[in-house]
């Protein structure tokens, strides 16, 4: 015996019309979670990253950095080949890159950022200098330990850089703007 086959009558119809624009709903919102997810790991770790590379994927972020802040001057200056960028250093730069841009657009009120990706003679560098009102480096990194809620991104891009054989400098004094320098011997 096989399961009865559902009737409806003309009052139910009712019913079925809120399903459907139940289902409706539910579909919306289930692409709106696709569409989010595929965002965030884009910005994780940017399939361009593999596919094109370091320079293709810093340029990018920069392009779409530029249309969500439209109020922020970024220059970008690259004098680097793909080839110069040893592939143990292109997740963490590019993650320090987002994380520093970030924290402009959230924190610095600045109105002009220059990011410079150059090699010298044995390092990769990266410099990334906002206009902003800077901050007290020492009392931020202090704030960051003793709250755990706030995030780690200073710490996080120290430890990134740190971790894959780099060096981590950061310049900054309220009303000054922030320099941060990054560097990593070639290999």
């Amino acid at each position: 015996m096989g399961m009865p086959i559902p009737t409806y009558t003309w009052q139910e119809a009712g019913s079925i019309e809120q399903g459907r624009f139940s289902l409706d709903t539910l579909v919306s919102i289930i692409q709106s979670t696709i569409d989010e997810v595929s965002r965030i790991s884009m910005g994780l770790h940017p399939s361009t990253l593999n596919d094109l590379g370091i320079l293709a994927t810093v340029t990018w972020f920069c392009r779409e950095y530029s249309y969500v802040y439209p109020k922020i001057k970024l220059e970008k200056i690259i004098t680097i080949e793909e080839s110069d960028v040893p592939a143990a250093i292109k997740i963490p730069l590019f993650r320090i890159l987002q994380e520093s841009l970030n924290n402009v657009a959230r924190h610095s009120r600045a109105t002009g950022i220059k990011i410079i990706l150059s090699k010298t003679e044995d390092r990769i560098e990266m410099h990334i200098i906002d206009n902003g009102i800077g901050f007290d480096v020492q009392e931020k990194i202090s704030a960051d330990h003793r709250d755990s809620h706030k995030g780690f991104g200073l710490i996080s891009m120290w430890e990134r850089t740190k971790y894959t054989g780099g060096t981590f400098y950061i310049d900054s004094a309220r009303n000054k703007g922030t320099k941060i320098k990054v560097s990593w011997p070639c290999r």
